[in-house]
Parts: structure tokens; sequence; C-alpha cells
């Protein structure tokens, strides 16, 4: 190790514990950060352009393009529960946004926010916010009632509980969130 012989077993021990400790901790900042990336270009893309967001993070531009490019790949891919769940939300909450061609009049949004608050989704709550969206959207006129429609068939079924108090499940929320409301604004990732 090294000419003093100061490294003791425990001492290995202990530094190696700690080293592993701190890969892992940057490896979850790295997770992180991705998806914050995604959920900047997804929510402000005028705003957060690949350079902006190079330059903030310290990484290559081509670096955060491969970040942005594998969200919109995993966007119809992306069946873990708190992912599906933010985005059976977006379209709860998008039914009543007259922007986005929703009425003034859903209940949905409201079932939304209040799961949302609650921070924790189950599987009986899923299903009636799912039930609520579906005879929302139902109301909508022409293509974004098409859209929302669609939205509900392609999303799945999120099952399961989420609880939205743990920082991985709420950030998984939160992207597919916007990944969502992309969508229905745009009509593609």
């Amino acid at each position: 190790m090294d000419d003093t012989g100061t490294y003791t077993p425990a001492r290995i021990d202990a530094e190696l514990a700690e080293l592993t400790h701190t890969i892992d901790e940057g490896r979850r900042a790295e997770r992180l950060r991705a998806s914050i990336i995604g959920i900047a270009r997804t929510a402000y893309p005028a705003i957060y352009t690949q350079a902006r967001l190079a330059e903030l993070t310290g990484v290559s531009q081509q670096a955060v393009s491969k970040t942005v490019g594998a969200g919109r790949r995993a966007f119809g891919e992306r069946r873990d529960p708190a992912y599906l769940l933010g985005r059976l939300m977006a379209v709860a909450v998008g039914t009543g946004e007259p922007e986005l061609g929703g009425l003034d009049d859903t209940r949905a949004p409201g079932a939304a926010i209040a799961m949302r608050e609650a921070g924790r989704a189950d599987t009986a709550g899923v299903a009636g916010l799912r039930e609520l969206t579906a005879l929302d959207a139902a109301r909508l006129d022409g293509e974004m009632g098409e859209r929302f429609t669609a939205a509900l068939a392609d999303l799945g079924d999120p099952g399961g509980d989420v609880d939205l108090g743990d920082e991985a499940q709420r950030t998984a929320a939160v992207e597919g969130y916007f990944a969502q409301r992309t969508v229905l604004r745009h009509g593609r990732f």
C-alpha cells in the first residue's frame, strides 16, 4: 500500500467502504441529473436548450443530447408505476385545462391534485382516477378528445401502491407528468 505501513486491514476495510458509498452517491446523482435534464427539456424547451443544460451541468452538449434522446425513447417503454402515475395525472389535469382542449367543469384534475397532495396512491385510488379521467376525456371535443382518450389507452395500468414521498418515486412521477403533457400539447414527444 504505502511505504509507511499505515494501511492496516481495518483502515483498508473502512476506506473501501467509504469509497464504495461515495461512488454509489455519484451514480445516484448522475441518474437524478439525467431525470432533471429530461424534465427541463420537456417542460421548458425554450429556456433549457441543450447548450444551456451542458453549461449548467458541466457535461458536453453531446452528453445532454444523448440523455434527452434516451428520455424520448423511454416514453412509451417505461412501465414503472410512478412514471405511469405521473402520465395519468397529466392526462387527468389536462382534461380541465382549456389551453389543452379541456373543460372547466371536469372532476379528474381535482382528484389528481388530491392524490399528489396525499403523497401516495393506492390501487383503488389509481383506478378511480383513471375512471374519472376517462369520463372527462369522453366529453372533450375533436382532436384533443381523441388525444386524451388515446393517451389513456396507451398508458397501461400503473398498478400497485406508489409512495410519492420517496424521492425516486416522486422524480419518476414528475418525469412521466411532463413527458405526457408534451405529448398532449404536440401529439408527440
